[in-house]
């Protein structure tokens, strides 16, 4: 019997994983239950070396054929700024931006036509992209300020500033200013503010009115209001009646300095109050005089003696006759 061999009518199977070698892949691969065929593929997904399965010698073994992972590319960045087109175009031979670069037009002008159009510079020429006219300009390094450092001079210099440094970790901005001392003015002070009501009592647009009299040493300022008095309001509406439904006060037997305590309750329509007073009683006073002696009373009837005995209950039992 004879075989013949039609050709492969399975295709080439993805693996992928962070194995490095042969041995790994083979490992992996084994405890997932795959079997491998010639022209398989297999991807390290952390760093994207790709391996293929292919003869070696007598048998098969996974061969690294290369890596998909490119280089990390640059961030965008303005390579270089002209002030016309024809200035770019002229530079385009020997300016240094690579192919690729990123150059921008700023003519100085917000009204022309060019300023801030945005061009790559292609491999014959640059290419016009877009016109950043209005848009948010790319965020350029942040400059670094020292402190900044003034100096006092004489009265008779000018005042000055000036800036040092090239705003970098290095060399940072630093502003020196130079404030001449100015010469010792009179004492401000102030007099009695005055009040202008004349016209507050009105309805308008609310307004004061501030002016100033006298000199520096003695300002009087005049606050002059008006139209202060807002218009009147609508009626509002009625409100439903409220009673009380229920009153309750209770008293202590305490002696000090009276008060109450009112606790509110139930809803705004039905309240109920609990009154709580305490330190209403006196002090005791003292003991009064003895009073004159009364009259003698009528003879009364004569009394009767009862009989005592004790029951079969043990009570004591009186019996009058």
């Amino acid at each position: 019997m004879e075989a013949l061999i039609l050709g492969r009518v399975v295709g080439s199977q993805w693996y992928s994983g962070t194995a490095t070698n042969d041995t790994e892949i083979s490992s992996q691969l084994t405890s997932a239950g795959y079997t491998a065929l010639e022209r398989d593929l297999y991807i390290n997904t952390s760093n994207g070396d790709l391996f293929c399965f292919l003869a070696n010698s007598s048998n098969f073994s996974w061969q690294k054929i290369g890596n998909l992972k490119g280089a990390t590319g640059e961030g965008f960045k303005i390579s270089k700024i002209y002030t016309s087109v024809s200035a770019m175009n002229a530079g385009y031979a020997n300016d240094g931006v690579a192919v690729g670069g990123f150059v921008i037009i700023n003519t100085g002008n917000v009204e022309d036509a060019d300023n801030a159009k945005l061009y790559v510079k292609g491999t014959t020429a640059y290419e016009y992209l877009t016109d950043l006219s209005g848009s948010q300009g790319i965020q350029g390094p942040a400059s670094v300020f020292d402190s900044a450092v003034t100096v006092s001079t004489t009265s008779a210099s000018t005042a000055s500033v000036t800036l040092t440094g090239a705003g970098t970790e290095e060399s940072p901005f630093k502003f020196t200013f130079a404030i001449p001392k100015g010469d010792t003015g009179a004492a401000a002070g102030f007099g009695t503010p005055t009040v202008d009501n004349s016209e507050a009592n009105q309805v308008g647009t609310a307004s004061v009115e501030v002016s100033a009299s006298g000199p520096d040493t003695a300002k009087i300022f005049n606050f002059k209001f008006t139209n202060l008095k807002g218009e009147k309001g609508a009626t509002g509406a009625a409100g439903e009646s409220a009673e009380i439904t229920n009153v309750t006060a209770t008293v202590d037997a305490n002696v000090g300095t009276p008060q109450v305590q009112v606790t509110m309750g139930g809803t705004a329509l039905q309240r109920t109050f609990a009154l709580d007073f305490k330190n209403l009683k006196g002090v005791k006073g003292d003991t009064g005089a003895t009073g004159a002696q009364g009259p003698k009373g009528d003879t009364g009837a004569n009394g009767k003696t009862p009989t005592l005995s004790i029951n079969d209950k043990g009570e004591l039992v009186a019996t009058y006759e």
